[in-house]
């Protein structure tokens, strides 16, 4: 979306839409910085005036290329990657005046993941030999981390996650807010399955409930399925909730 002064033309706002983890600088760096989305923000910004204001899509399984170049270089390289492909749409898009916005909001709980008494057990026995205590790695996280997070997993499992979703939509084109790092191929369903031609979705909007993986996924394990904190049906219902709250706004 490019939101221009009606009497001048010049740039307001633009916001941009991208599916991806912004961890080009690797987790040995402990400096503060936007990463490779912020830097395509500036330089939406320098081209375009106005504020550049970067939403993440459904970005679960979506992680940097292969990788590699985790510097500022890489940063550099992604980021005005990220911001040609970004200009060149506003570029080419023509202005559109009186656009009806219309929008609506709702509220749903999801169920917690369930520790298993196999995983409780591995859990309490990590957690004796280290003492509670666990490591910073550069990326993933070790067995004294997940311990901790089993046993603190198994201590909630019985209060219910309460979720807020949000879409708003201009002409035939959506954008639905997505409190997870949803795994893209649950948002490829979603968008597919969408009663407007252009389905854009926000991911980590309004909070964040952790990972929601495929029920393939949950099946291959991996890093994601092991930390995640939400129960098997979670992929079910998000899509379900999702296309709920799309098919509300479409008849508004």
């Amino acid at each position: 979306i490019k939101a221009v002064d009606a009497e001048t033309g010049s740039t307001i706002c633009t916001l941009f839409n991208h599916t991806g983890h912004p961890n080009v600088m690797s987790g040995d760096n402990y400096l503060i910085s936007a990463d490779y989305v912020g830097r395509a923000q500036e330089l939406v910004e320098e081209a375009l005036g106005g504020v550049a204001m970067f939403v993440n899509g459904a970005q679960g399984t979506m992680d940097i290329d292969g990788l590699r170049d985790r510097d500022w270089e890489g940063v550099d390289r992604l980021g005005g990657k990220l911001a040609d492909a970004t200009l060149d749409l506003a570029n080419k898009t023509e202005v559109a005046k009186d656009i009806p916005i219309r929008g609506a909001w709702h509220e749903f709980t999801m169920k917690r993941r369930q520790i298993t008494p196999k995983e409780l057990e591995w859990a309490e026995n990590i957690i004796t030999e280290t003492g509670g205590k666990f490591a910073s790695v550069a990326d993933g996280v070790g067995d004294d981390y997940k311990a901790v997070l089993f046993k603190n997993l198994h201590g909630l499992q019985d209060q219910d996650i309460t979720v807020d979703q949000v879409c708003f939509a201009m002409g035939d084109t959506a954008f639905l807010s997505i409190p997870a790092e949803l795994f893209s191929e649950i948002g490829m369903r979603i968008k597919a399955e969408s009663p407007f031609t252009h389905t854009y979705l926000l991911g980590l909007a309004n909070g964040c409930v952790g990972y929601i993986p495929t029920r393939v996924a949950i099946y291959l394990g991996g890093y994601e399925i092991d930390t995640r904190g939400l129960d098997d049906m979670a992929e079910e219902q998000i899509v379900e909730k999702s296309l709920e709250l799309l098919a509300k706004v479409k008849a508004l």
